[in-house]
Formats: structure tokens, sequence, C-alpha cells
């Protein structure tokens, strides 16, 4: 394919940001097919590639006609020290995440069949899809994995209470480096955090001569989520780009899925002519790979193989 960002790709003294490749790691089964299906994986805020290596080695391993690149988005995990050789890259947002995505298939010369994104990722593979079909590579099918549709989902009060928000709030308050990755754990406990979520967020410290960092960079997640808040889904999930077939999984025990937005959603489907299907994922939270990953396999392994819409 020789279509590729020409013109995102042009220097200027304000941005290096077209040059910027993110880390990404591929996993795929020893037994693969010489044609598997490629399928790119994009995390959520405040987590990386590797939160998602132990299911999809399980997912290729149950089906070797599938491969899948795993992608630490800007300011995360591998992408942030990435960024720093690069020098800073700026806009923050949904729209620069969603090219580094595209950036990378054009570097990698790949034609995804599917993209998934969890979360904040779920938003980025939207626009992804958008810059790839303009690119000459259109996928098959976008995943989004419990995303939040729009801000209208929670109550003005509640808005504090997102837990990433808190948790954002309270990392900036943390001193670093840390001394040891249980005392970091212990201070997240302390301060009101679940043990799973602490246990999580040990795996984005690196160890320094000095002590233990974040693997990630604090400022820039917190202009991701100002954008990724105030982002909206509808109009995408109304009218996907034409040919890609949507899969939105929501998480049963999702408190975000009120009434009104999933009368809403059944909107979207109709007026998408059913290119957009809403799964739900059963016994699951927000973490739907590790609270419920059989029942995720499933739902993947029932519809990957559909073909592509007209």
């Amino acid at each position: 394919m020789q279509v590729c960002l020409r013109s995102w790709q042009k220097k200027s003294p304000q941005s290096r940001a077209a040059s910027f490749i993110p880390a990404h790691t591929w996993v795929s089964s020893p037994s693969a097919t010489p044609n598997a299906k490629v399928g790119v994986l994009v995390h959520g805020l405040l987590g990386h590639k590797g939160n998602w290596t132990k299911f999809v080695r399980t997912l290729v391993e149950r089906n070797p006609e599938v491969k899948i690149l795993l992608v630490d988005l800007r300011n995360h995990g591998e992408s942030t020290l990435k960024m720093k050789d690069a020098g800073e890259l700026p806009n923050n947002t949904l729209d620069a995440c969603s090219k580094d995505i595209v950036r990378l298939c054009c570097h990698l010369d790949i034609q995804p069949d599917f993209l998934v994104g969890h979360s904040f990722g779920g938003k980025v593979v939207t626009l992804a899809s958008e810059g790839l079909v303009d690119v000459g590579r259109p996928p098959n099918q976008v995943w989004i994995l419990d995303s939040l549709v729009n801000l209208t989902c929670i109550k003005t009060a509640e808005v504090e209470k997102i837990p990433v928000l808190r948790l954002l709030d309270h990392l900036h308050k943390i001193p670093l480096p840390v001394p040891s990755v249980k005392e970091f754990a212990n201070n997240l406990i302390e301060n009101g955090f679940s043990k799973d979520m602490a246990l999580w967020m040990t795996t984005n410290l690196r160890r320094t001569p000095e002590g233990f960092v974040f693997k990630f960079d604090l400022d820039g997640i917190q202009e991701m989520i100002v954008d990724y808040l105030h982002s909206d889904l509808w109009a995408f999930l109304s009218r996907p780009p034409q040919g890609v077939n949507v899969h939105f999984v929501r998480a049963e025990l999702s408190e975000r899925w009120t009434p009104d937005i999933l009368e809403k959603f059944a909107v979207a489907s109709a007026e998408s002519k059913n290119r957009t299907k809403l799964h739900v994922l059963e016994k699951a939270g927000h973490w739907v790979h590790v609270d419920n990953p059989e029942g995720l396999f499933q739902i993947f392994e029932n519809n990957l193989y559909e073909r592509a819409s007209e």
C-alpha cells in the first residue's frame, strides 16, 4: 500500500509528532496461519500494553488464524520513553492518539482487519478507523470495550467520583521516587483505593537508581482525559465508516448504562442499519478482560469472522 500520512508527516517547528511511532508488540500463536487476521489493540488511560498480554496470548492460542498488535498510547508505558527521545509532542488529544495508530499501521505497512480499544482506547480506535479509511487501509471491524459514550452517562455530581479521576488527583500528590513497590501499593490502599487497583498500578512503576518512578507522563494523561470526557461517540455509532461493523461490549456491572443510554443506543444501532451491535458481558465490571475473560473470548470468537459490511 502506497497511501500514507503525507499530510500529517510534514515537519514543523511546533511539532515532531509526525515521526512518532508508538511502542508496540506483536502477539501470535506458534501455529499462526500465514494469512492470519490482523488486530490492533489499544489499552485505556493509566494502562499499558502489558495489561492485555495474558488475555491476548490466550485469544491467539485459541484462534491461530488471528494475530494482534498491542500498542502503548502516547504518555503510557514504553511510548513515554520514545516520546522523550522524539522530543515533546503537542496535542494530547484523542485525535492525536488516533493519528499515532494510523501512522503506526502505515509504518508497519499493515491493514488491520479489526481494531480493539478499552475505555479511552475505545474512543481512540473509532477515530483511527476513520483515519485508516482516509489512507486506504480500512478495517472491517471496530471493537469498543466499555468506553464512556459521553459525559451525559454520568450525573454532574458524580464526575469527580470517577475512579480514574480520583486516582490521577492522588498520583500527583505522591512524592517521587517512591522507595519500594510495596510502599506505593500501601499508599494507594490507605487512601481508599482497592487492593486490585493498587496492584494494577504497580505495573506502571519503573525502577531507577534513586527508586521507583512512573512509566507514564501524568501531565500528558491529564490532558488526554479532559478530551476523553468531553468527546461523544453517538455520531460514530449511528454512522460508522462505510464497510465497518462496530461491536460495543458493555460490562453488565457498569453503572454507566442507564435506561436512557440503552434506549439511545438502540436508536443509534437502527440508524447504522444494524452495523453497530451491543454485546453484554455478564458478571463483569470495567476491567472486562480480567472480570470475565472467558465471556469476552466467546463474544470475540462469535463475531470476528463476520463478513465486512457493504
